[in-house]
């Protein structure tokens, strides 16, 4: 019989996606590609990075401190370094309020239509 220690499953270490030079979207700019773009660029953009990472964020919802986020590091290096790659903001879909306080009528109420005659 075998142990639970012998039928764990090894983990599989994937590489990183290699991506091209210039990509193309947001979603092909991985963490590796950030680095050595900004390696590449220079010392101030070095710094800026590193300056990005220790800022501090906004708590969870529960209150509790956390690092900022690879999905904000990536979004404030795409504005600054490639802000044509930046996605375009969805449309906000209208409120329960701002719905119900729009409404008309679809059809004319009786006094409307003696009104018209």
């Amino acid at each position: 019989m075998a142990t639970k220690d012998t039928e764990k499953k090894e983990k599989i270490k994937i590489p990183p996606a290699v991506f091209p030079a210039d990509p193309e979207n947001i979603k092909q700019i991985d963490f590796t590609y950030i680095v050595d773009y900004v390696q590449d660029v220079g010392m101030e953009a070095i710094e800026w990075l590193q300056d990005l990472y220790q800022q501090e964020v906004e708590p969870n919802k529960n209150g509790k401190e956390r690092k900022i986020s690879f999905i904000e590091i990536r979004n404030a290096f795409v504005a600054k370094y490639m802000p044509d790659l930046m996605p375009e903001p969805k449309a906000k879909k209208p409120q329960m309020g701002e719905v119900i306080m729009a409404l008309k009528p679809i059809r004319a109420s009786a006094s409307e239509i003696r009104k018209r005659k």
